[in-house]
């Protein structure tokens, strides 16, 4: 068998979950093969196939009872992969697993320097305490390792049997790990939020950019103290005023939260205030089933502001029972995100064109398909539909683009709704 590199193509198979065994199986500096020569060809990075998914990578090792002819051969296939453009190796490497990827920086060194940094530049620590304890001495002890992880995700469920034993142990060794990433961007943080926020008080991030935790009285200095944060998850309900204890910094282009909170925030929001704002067109996410009762607040405090949210999107499914109160309009939003329920599609056109009659400004209406349901094409009716646009425009004239949960398009030219072929939803979402 000829030895070579051996590359699977495969367009639906999801990316594996990395396990322990991944993290602690990259070979040190000195246990990568030593190889020769450089390439130093330059292609576009545009041949890269977008479909391209890469889920598997064979490594012949190299003996020394082989033959020549076999030698030979790995050292051909080696000077090809080094022939290739940093962008186009780093964006193949990105596509595999975990453990393929560790596979991958066994061997050649010129491998091992660009499957590394990939390797740790995620870390979804989803794992028992005994197991992440073993992550976090690693980059205690190595600052290099831990100058690579930009994306931190820690999970953590306290539920389990004896998983407060273990976090006792743990949580020395673990806030001694967050402290050496220095250029970590991502946190995400699901953890008790009285512990979270005695381990976050001895942490600063100098380029943080997105968090997502539960957000408290507790912790909520943790994000003054970040002024780089441009993306806020997890913001549960309360009653206290979040808009002055987020203190100055960047504006928010990305924002989760509750409406309650939202009508705080913009409350104290005014072009002298020196409080965090949200950037021009930002993303809002409303994961409070019940926003319609702060429906008339949250109007009022947009139309006494500046600000202008680009996609208001809304989780959940019960804007097809409640509804906005009468004479309740802003024209603030530009786009509108609601979750499509296959079984209750007349219900839902029904809730959309209630909200269009408050969102007046609305530009673009997305549908997305609800967790779990997938909807064919064939499906839906297009006669039906397009005298749902019709209402729709006759509920908000600014409406002109409309994008359905089974993947079309319909753009309204000259008073005409036209459907165009299938559109992927553009995701927004930071924390991905």
């Amino acid at each position: 068998m000829r030895p070579a590199w051996v590359f699977f193509l495969n367009r639906e198979k999801p990316r594996q979950t990395p396990d322990i065994s991944d993290y602690c199986s990259l070979p040190q500096k000195n246990e990568a093969h030593h190889d020769h020569g450089s390439g130093d060809a330059k292609h576009s990075q545009s041949r890269l196939v977008p479909q391209l998914r890469l889920v598997h990578v064979v490594r012949c090792a190299c003996h020394r009872a082989e033959p020549l002819s076999t030698v030979k051969a790995m050292s051909v296939a080696r000077d090809r992969l080094r022939c290739l453009p940093d962008e186009l190796l780093l964006e193949i490497l990105d596509l595999l697993s975990r453990g393929d990827q560790a596979r991958a920086a066994r061997c050649s060194r010129h491998l091992y320097a660009r499957a590394v940094p990939l390797f740790w530049k995620t870390l979804h620590l989803r794992i028992p305490w005994t197991q992440a304890k073993r992550i976090c001495i690693t980059l205690r002890r190595n600052a290099s390792v831990a100058a690579l992880v930009q994306h931190f995700d820690l999970f953590s469920d306290t539920t389990l049997r004896g998983a407060w034993a273990d976090a006792l142990v743990v949580l020395p060794v673990l806030v001694s790990a967050l402290s050496k990433l220095v250029n970590l961007r991502v946190l995400v943080f699901h953890f008790g939020t009285k512990v979270q926020s005695g381990m976050l008080k001895q942490c600063i991030f100098p380029r943080l950019e997105s968090l997502k935790m539960a957000l408290t009285e507790q912790n909520v200095d943790f994000v003054a103290s970040h002024p780089t944060i441009t993306a806020l998850d997890s913001m549960h309900r309360s009653s206290w005023d979040i808009g002055r204890r987020l203190g100055t910094g960047c504006q928010l282009a990305y924002i989760s939260a509750h409406a309650a909170l939202l009508v705080d925030m913009l409350a104290n929001y005014d072009q002298r205030s020196p409080y965090r704002r949200l950037a021009y067109g930002c993303y809002v996410r409303l994961d409070d089933a019940f926003w319609t009762d702060h429906a008339r607040a949250l109007c009022t405090a947009l139309n006494n502001t500046d600000v202008r949210i680009g996609l208001l999107h809304l989780t959940g499914h019960l804007f097809i029972q409640r509804r906005v109160p009468g004479g309740v309009t802003t024209d603030r939003i530009d786009g509108l995100r609601l979750t499509f329920l296959r079984r209750h599609a007349y219900e839902c056109y029904d809730g959309a064109q209630n909200l269009l009659t408050m969102c007046i400004g609305v530009q673009t209406l997305e549908f997305e398909s609800a967790p779990g349901e997938v909807i064919d094409a064939t499906e839906a009716s297009v006669v039906y539909f397009r005298e749902t646009l019709s209402r729709f425009s006759r509920a908000c004239t600014t409406l002109h683009t409309v994008v359905t949960a089974w993947g079309r398009r319909w753009e309204k030219l000259d008073g005409t709704w036209i459907e165009l072929p299938a559109f992927g939803m553009k995701s927004v979402d930071p924390f991905l």
